[in-house]
């Protein structure tokens, strides 16, 4: 929780790789680059949406086509 890396669920555990321009959630970067999101996640169960928020308000949700565990993906 130190490194400001918790996310929450609200179902079964997860296991999330989110990363902003290769950087850690939590990390400090500094960019001039684009930002781009890159995440990847797999459940116990299948994954209904990925939401992004930014300031407790969702900027993005994602859907996977068809019922997987498994859910990758990047946003600019």
């Amino acid at each position: 929780m130190k490194d400001r890396r918790v996310f929450a669920t609200t179902g079964d555990q997860i296991e999330i790789d989110f990363r902003l321009n290769e950087a850690f959630q939590g990390e400090s970067l500094q960019s001039f680059d684009i930002p781009m999101m890159e995440y990847r996640i797999q459940a116990a169960d299948d994954i209904e949406r990925v939401d992004i928020l930014r300031n407790s308000r969702i900027v993005r949700t994602f859907k996977p086509k068809e019922p997987t565990s498994g859910f990758d993906g990047e946003f600019v």
